[in-house]
Formats: C-alpha cells, sequence, structure tokens
C-alpha cells in the first residue's frame, strides 16, 4: 500500500528508540553516528536524544503524511534531512526540474548538491 503499513496518512512507521536507526529490509538496528564524547555521553552540546526515521521512495504526498504520521510540525526541530531525488527506474530529472526544486528550499540555510551527469 501507498506509504507503507498504516496507508497514507497511517504513520506506517514507528520511532525507533533514541540512538537507534530503523533497520532496513530485513536488516539490523545500527547506532545513530555521532554524540558519545570521552565519557560516554549522549548528544552534544547538552541536546536531546534523537530519533532517527526514515522512508523508501515515495510521492511528496505521501512523505508530508509520513512527517505528520512521526508528529512533526510546523515548530518541530529537526536536524541532519537528507532528501533524495529519483525520477524513477530508467527516467531522470531536467535541469529545469532540479533548477525549480533548488528555488524553493528556504534561504538562511546551506545545502549539498551532488548528482550524476549524462556526459555529452
Amino acid at each position: 500500500p501507498p506509504g507503507g503499513p498504516g496507508g497514507l496518512f497511517g504513520g506506517g512507521a514507528t520511532p525507533t528508540q533514541p540512538g537507534v536507526n530503523e533497520p532496513p529490509e530485513g536488516g539490523q538496528p545500527a547506532p545513530v553516528p555521532g554524540g558519545g564524547g570521552i565519557f560516554g555521553g549522549g548528544a552534544t552540546g547538552g541536546g536531546k536524544p534523537r530519533i532517527a526515521l526514515n522512508n523508501p521512495p515515495t510521492s511528496p504526498l505521501n512523505l508530508i503524511g509520513k512527517l505528520e504520521g512521526w508528529g512533526i510540525g510546523p515548530a518541530t526541530p529537526v536536524a541532519e534531512v537528507s532528501i533524495k531525488v529519483s525520477a524513477g527506474l530508467g527516467s531522470q530529472i531536467t535541469g529545469a526540474q532540479l533548477k525549480e526544486l533548488l528555488k524553493k528550499l528556504p534561504d538562511g540555510m546551506t545545502f549539498e548538491l551532488s548528482l550524476e551527469k549524462e556526459d555529452d
């Protein structure tokens, strides 16, 4: 079903324990990198523990529903956000589509970009 078990907005994925990633299909949970320090403390800077959440490729509408299912609202602080863009099997995104996507990113932040370009 769209968005996994739980449907479109059912929040099919459940948050994991702090410091543990959701396992890949058939895999085992892995610790969230970072933190620790020499005394075995949690997150650096006295911050709260983080919960790693992820979702397989789906539509933007399904991802918005997943955010709501995870309890992420307009004022919820999030960190280390990564979005991977795939145009689908055997297809590609165009330079114009990429430029429009980049224009919609908020000001006041920095973003990393990596891509594969066809050789001319």
